[in-house]
């Protein structure tokens, strides 16, 4: 991923806003050297990233909210960038703060990942990277429990209280500041105080504020459900799950309904029946794509209510909903044929269905017979002539007929395991946009024989995509 370079400030001094792209971005990762990297073997002296260079002195007297004081923002990378220019133009003390601060900001925020929530935001390929909350351990831990009790911005608050809590998780206190300082920013939201980044709607019923309550819930799972801060981020979720829809908001619907069902909020029957009572209205303009997968999460919170009834009549709904896009894009006969291999999936499991995969089964048949005319194929010219020499000449040096066959078997012989992921792991490296994306793989009857999921650099070698590449 390839971060946005923002110029600096208009106000800026002209010599000083003429500065390159690049040394923004290497102040950002200091490229030139990382806290966890460093090898003192080398003999050259460890250079410390701008963002671990506060001392205890930098905080005395320091009004380090300024840079954000007439900040309305809800993105942690908004002030991070704040922050940022700050630094460019502070005295030395403040600016090592500011650093700090813009660090720690511009994290990568993974809410689906309750234990390490927070990563670089840029990761390249030669080891180099952008602050991760390990950096931070150390005196920078006590500077930033201070930080987030005495900061008033609600958004700089909560990120210091849940980076703090990461790095401690015996501090209960800083768990709870975090809580309420992400309660404070959906009401805020939600009142027009805060803006989100790039939702465009004025309340919190949008994604930016569905995920901050996401990790409101999931730090309350941690340091207790029944506190009185968990109990009022679960009176927020489920009222703005209710607001959804009474509004008829499809889309928020999807975002708050998954929310409240994966933390267990609300009772995953009522879940349910809000959600077929949605869909149940004609009257609702909803896409295609949206339906499905809101009749897909009724049919998982009827699941979890163990409704099995119910459950089934909601994967019956998204099955026929599949099918009937499939129908539509009878254009593509690819795009066709993977939403009917979805329905068909979708109806498995489900009593008296038989009947009806077997018909759909027959028409995938008939449409994946097509998807060859959609592929082009390509070619690339590889001279084998040296090969082929080399090996008539090895043949040669064998006279007897046995030893010929037994170097004829031991012309391919099974990969290395090891060598395979190391392989995989360099493509990836080389081509990260291409290696996301997950293949499917055709016969030539257009019929699917194997999928490969995508994978991620951060992602250990022994997972899946890994060793299916």
């Amino acid at each position: 991923m390839v971060p946005q370079l923002r110029s600096l400030s208009s106000k800026a001094p002209k010599s000083l806003s003429m500065r390159s792209n690049r040394r923004d971005l290497d102040c950002m990762t200091d490229r030139r050297a990382m806290p966890e990297d460093h090898d003192s073997s080398m003999g050259e002296p460890a250079q410390i990233v701008p963002w671990l260079r506060t001392l205890a002195g930098d905080l005395i007297g320091l009004d380090f909210e300024r840079p954000i004081s007439t900040s309305t923002t809800s993105d942690f990378f908004e002030i991070s960038e704040q922050y940022r220019v700050a630094a460019e133009f502070a005295e030395p003390s403040s600016a090592r703060v500011f650093a700090m601060l813009s660090a720690l900001l511009g994290m990568h925020f993974r809410e689906d990942e309750p234990h390490e929530p927070f990563g670089p935001m840029v990761a390249f390929s030669d080891g180099n990277r952008s602050a991760i909350p390990s950096d931070f351990r150390g005196p920078q831990v006590g500077y930033i429990g201070d930080l987030a009790l005495k900061a008033q911005n609600p958004v700089l608050r909560s990120r210091l209280a849940d980076l703090g809590r990461v790095l401690d998780r015996k501090n209960g206190k800083l768990g709870r500041v975090a809580i309420l300082a992400y309660i404070e920013i959906a009401e805020k939201i939600d009142s027009g105080e805060l803006r989100c980044r790039f939702d465009k709607g004025d309340d919190a019923i949008q994604y930016s504020a569905s995920i901050l309550l996401r990790r409101t819930l999931q730090i309350s799972r941690a340091i207790g459900w029944e506190t009185d801060e968990a109990l009022t981020a679960r009176t927020l979720v489920r009222s703005l799950r209710k607001r959804t829809i009474d509004q008829a908001n499809p889309a928020s619907a999807f975002w708050f309904a998954r929310l409240d069902l994966d933390l267990g909020v609300s009772n995953p029957g009522e879940i349910g029946t809000d959600l077929e009572n949605l869909l149940g209205d004609p009257s609702h303009d909803i896409r295609s794509t949206l339906i499905t997968d809101l009749w897909r999460l009724a049919a998982k919170a009827f699941q979890s209510a163990k409704m099995p009834e119910e459950k089934y009549r909601c994967q019956r709904q998204a099955a026929e909903c599949l099918v009937a896009d499939s129908e539509r894009h009878q254009s593509s006969a690819m795009i066709s044929a993977h939403r009917l291999s979805a329905a068909i999936a979708e109806l498995r499991g489900i009593p008296s269905m038989k009947d009806r995969r077997t018909q759909l089964r027959h028409r995938l048949i008939d449409i994946q017979s097509n998807i060859s005319d959609e592929m082009t194929r390509f070619s690339h010219d590889l001279d084998l002539s040296d090969l082929n020499s080399q090996m008539e000449t090895e043949l040669k040096r064998h006279i007897n007929l046995l030893d010929r066959l037994f170097v004829f078997a031991d012309l391919n012989s099974s990969p290395n395991p090891e060598r395979l992921v190391e392989d995989a792991t360099e493509v990836i490296k080389k081509y990260p946009l291409s290696s996301i994306f997950g293949t499917s793989h055709h016969d030539n009857e257009g019929k699917v024989i194997h999928r490969s999921a995508g994978a991620r650099l951060e992602e250990p070698r022994t997972t899946q995509p890994f060793r299916r590449r």
